[in-house]
């Protein structure tokens, strides 16, 4: 790493660890999200036998590295128990990247369970938030709430939306 982080880089990269913790949090029923501690080991580094001894199947880390003027976010899964890397990457820095945090996630959920996560999914709803009286319109967020967005402005009502197989194209009446 070159160069210190300024405090805006810290606080996305802790936004970043936060949204993948709860995404697995939303599986509470299979997963134990532990608290969140900083490693003491270097990031390739792994001393198995202590996530071992606490019974920790899983260890996932996460790394901001500046190199050449490029700052990227690493990730890395371990499975604890055969001490087995499964998944390792690197995505440029991006302190406003929610998706591609989703995808991480998604990418370990997979190597985990070995089907998709619904983290990259989308909620299509119809809402009269600050919208005059008898007026509802369409929205879209994250499956975890984040980042609603208003996609229809007909000043009218809008009813039972509903999405294309691919997720392309979304129907509703109004």
């Amino acid at each position: 790493s070159e160069g210190a982080f300024t405090p805006n880089e810290l606080e996305a990269a802790e936004n970043y660890i936060n949204i993948v913790r709860n995404d697995f949090k939303f599986y509470s029923n299979y997963f134990q999200v532990l608290p969140r501690r900083i490693s003491q080991t270097s990031f390739d580094n792994v001393r198995f036998s202590t996530y071992k001894a606490k019974e920790t199947n899983f260890l996932a880390r996460f790394r901001v590295n500046r190199d050449n003027g490029t700052t990227n976010l690493e990730y890395r899964l371990w499975n604890t128990s055969n001490e087995k890397e499964l998944v390792t990457g690197s995505i440029a820095y991006d302190q406003n990247n929610r998706n591609a945090i989703h995808e991480i996630a998604d990418k370990f959920y997979r190597a985990i369970v070995g089907k998709p996560s619904i983290f990259k999914d989308k909620i299509v709803f119809v809402s009269d938030h600050k919208l005059p009286e008898g007026k509802k319109e369409l929205f879209i967020m994250d499956f975890d709430g984040a980042n609603p967005k208003r996609l229809t402005w007909h000043n009218g009502v809008v009813i039972s939306p509903a999405v294309s197989h691919d997720g392309s194209k979304i129907v509703y009446s109004l």
